[in-house]
């Protein structure tokens, strides 16, 4: 079946719209609107299962069925440039509609599988990902999504502070970036910083993201002197610190801050923040438990009531 459609954006990236699908098996199913970044407006198209939704150049957004009583394998964006798995197994289960998160990279290269990584994670927890490059993002690219996740892979001059006061929850995994997100404080080697080499970091066990860890946890394989590192940061007061240094517990490698925490240099959280950070290049070498923990904290920021 092929479904040509141009749509505009909406003010929610879902609504719950039971309808039949197409043969009239009377299957209840859920309308999830997905928007589309200003990258992905040159025209493309949505294909998940047997279905294929033609998107017209300048479309803002596009409307796929979710039926209530199965899940969708996987939903993929075709255009000239790029074929992306958006979403997997993603359900509708009670009418309630996959939450949408906007996940910013860096340019492709030797880094991308870190960004491959944090994208199949996520997509794990039933979230559809839509990936933009800090090259091409605007801030109106974040209307209609329910979350954002930046990269270890971004170029910190590129993003800046441009998600500090964003209304959506958002995980950062760049520790270069934690200053202008407002999440530390602004001194290089005293607020946030880097040590290698590191395997083992400790979990403080029943913390938001401790994914049932307690204690020495194994997140890096040390390969080389230049490989396995443990990017921290000193949060803001009120964060919650997940996982942290074993030579300095001030030192938190993931933290969560809940809305309404106080940012470094003044104003408040308007929703969830959080950090996972990691050296994009350890990527091939991060643990099944630092893998858990990253989970965790997709759970608690983007899918926690």
């Amino acid at each position: 079946m092929v479904i040509v459609q141009t749509c505009v954006l909406l003010a929610f990236a879902c609504a719950k719209m039971p309808t039949s699908a197409a043969g009239g098996g009377g299957i209840e199913t859920v309308a999830l609107v997905i928007p589309l970044p200003e990258s992905m407006r040159g025209g493309g198209a949505i294909v998940y299962g047997d279905t294929t939704i033609v998107v017209g150049p300048g479309a803002a957004s596009v409307t796929i069925e979710v039926p209530e009583a199965d899940s969708i394998a996987a939903v993929t964006w075709i255009s000239g440039a790029d074929t992306v798995v958006l979403g997997t197994g993603l359900s509708a289960t009670g009418g309630i509609v996959p939450k949408i998160v906007l996940l910013v990279t860096g340019s492709a290269g030797a880094r991308a599988p870190a960004d491959s990584l944090i994208r199949a994670h996520i997509m794990k927890e039933g979230i559809v990902v839509i990936p933009v490059q800090d090259s091409q993002i605007s801030i109106s690219d974040t209307q209609g999504m329910n979350g954002i996740c930046i990269s270890s892979t971004v170029r910190a001059a590129l993003v800046g502070s441009g998600f500090r006061n964003a209304a959506v929850p958002l995980i950062d995994c760049n520790y270069l970036l934690l200053d202008s997100l407002g999440l530390c404080g602004p001194v290089p080697g005293t607020d946030y910083g880097t040590r290698h080499p590191v395997d083992t970091v400790f979990v403080n066990p029943n913390r938001p993201g401790s994914a049932g860890l307690a204690g020495l946890s194994a997140f890096f394989i040390t390969t080389s002197d230049t490989l396995g590192h443990l990017d921290w940061a000193i949060p803001v007061a009120g964060s919650t610190l997940t996982a942290v240094d074993p030579q300095d517990t001030t030192h938190a490698q993931s933290f969560c801050a809940e809305t309404g925490t106080s940012f470094s240099g003044g104003g408040l959280t308007s929703a969830r923040r959080a950090a996972f950070l990691f050296w994009p290049y350890d990527t091939p070498g991060m643990t099944s438990q630092a893998k858990q923990v990253f989970r965790a904290i997709v759970r608690w920021t983007f899918l926690r009531n």
